[in-house]
């Protein structure tokens, strides 16, 4: 009981940290081929807002759809999460050097980020959130370094 209110506890203050802070337009690359990604409905997505995060496939039917790098090129993400699995860093994320007009790309904010610790339903996830978290504040410390919004 006292581990589940510590969590509780831990999770809201990362919620009371993040609430008022500008939004980051980001995209989740869940699997690369077919490239995936998450949506509204998801649980991950979930945590990603926790940070302040706003999934550029918010408004999709499924949960989890498969999308276009054209789709991507085109709502301009402000950063990339690519979830790393076991310990190993999938180097999916260098398919996306080609599209150095994506804000994400241009700005070098793609984040790689332990899969075993944001997909798992444990107290771990609280390391992946502070992760999320993290990354998310170096787009918005770039973005008031340049004075205005990257899109």
């Amino acid at each position: 009981r006292l581990a589940a209110q510590s969590f509780k506890a831990q999770l809201e203050e990362q919620r009371r940290q993040h609430q008022h802070k500008q939004p980051v337009r980001f995209f989740y690359q869940l699997w690369t081929e077919p490239l995936k990604t998450m949506a509204a409905g998801s649980w991950i997505n979930e945590l990603m807002t926790t940070c302040g995060g706003e999934n550029i496939f918010n408004d999709n039917a499924l949960d989890y759809p498969q999308v276009s790098k054209e789709n991507v090129l085109v709502l301009a993400p402000e950063a990339i999460v690519v979830p790393s699995h076991h310990g190993a860093v999938i180097e999916a994320g260098s398919m996306w050097q080609a599209w150095p007009e994506i804000p994400a790309v241009a700005n070098q904010h793609i984040f790689f980020i332990n899969g075993d610790i944001l997909h798992r339903f444990s107290i771990r996830v609280l390391e992946g959130i502070a992760q999320v978290c993290d990354a998310f504040d170096q787009v918005r410390a770039l973005n008031t370094a340049e004075g205005t919004r990257v899109k």
